[in-house]
């Protein structure tokens, strides 16, 4: 994996250092996962409920669920993506906690 970080302090290249990612980061990692999965329970299970009561007698009674589940994922991967772009300058970036080991090298 290759991350990009400012240097600080005596880095080379071939260094291998510690780095630090924030908490909010990580936060932002877990929200696209638990987000879409909660859009889609949340769409079939609204979408099951609504034929329930105004189409009780329909041939396709799973279709209004599926496709609630799948326009409430639409939606929340828009919304993500909005906000992604509405926080892109203020995201923290990773930083170096600390060189563990110098080496010489080739950068791969």
């Amino acid at each position: 994996m290759r991350i990009e970080l400012d240097a600080v302090g005596d880095i080379t290249v071939g260094d291998t250092v510690e780095i630090e990612v924030p908490l909010s980061r990580l936060r932002a990692i877990v929200t696209v996962i638990v987000l879409p999965l909660a859009a889609v329970l949340l769409g079939a299970l609204l979408g099951n409920r609504l034929t329930k009561l105004f189409l009780p007698e329909t041939r396709f009674p799973n279709l209004a669920a599926i496709v609630l589940a799948f326009a409430f994922v639409v939606v929340t991967y828009v919304g993500l993506a909005v906000y992604e772009r509405r926080s892109a300058g203020r995201r923290p970036r990773p930083t170096i906690r600390k060189v563990t080991s110098s080496g010489e090298g080739s950068q791969q």
